[in-house]
């Protein structure tokens, strides 16, 4: 028999968070996940997706990284985006997509769902690449 490296992972980010009020900083959320694994497994982001989410906090300058499990929001999709944007106000495609997943039906894509959903804006990063981040249909954005 063997360990799953990835449910072990995830099982050791959960403790670490309930142990820390579920909420820490990025640089000690993944200091003390990584101290508190069995030896030779190494954690890696992707691993969190699905579970937690990290918000960025400008007074902390880092995210914050919260339990947030996909398992457990409503299976009605007004309610689900409604928890989700409660939660943090602006997501990436990478970002929400594990969060839709058991709303997408099979062969389809988020892109839909999302239409339906959510208000697509556009930004651009630091290197002046767009960014496409999706929003609640019930916010008012000052462009």
């Amino acid at each position: 028999w063997s360990l799953d490296e990835t449910k072990v992972c995830i099982f050791c980010a959960k403790q670490v968070l309930k142990n820390n009020e579920n909420k820490l900083k990025e640089s000690q959320f993944m200091e003390e996940w990584h101290n508190s694994l069995p030896y030779g497994m190494e954690p890696n982001m992707e691993m969190l997706t699905g579970h937690f989410v990290g918000i960025y906090d400008k007074r902390a300058a880092e995210n914050i990284w919260y339990i947030f499990e996909e398992s457990k929001l409503s299976l009605n999709p007004k309610e689900r985006f409604k928890v989700l944007f409660e939660r943090k106000e602006e997501w990436t495609m990478d970002e929400i997509t594990p969060y839709l997943k058991t709303l997408i039906k099979s062969g389809h894509a988020a892109d839909k769902l999302l239409l339906r959903n959510a208000r697509m804006i556009r930004n651009k990063d630091k290197d002046g690449r767009e960014i496409k981040t999706y929003i609640s249909r019930n916010v008012k954005r000052n462009r």
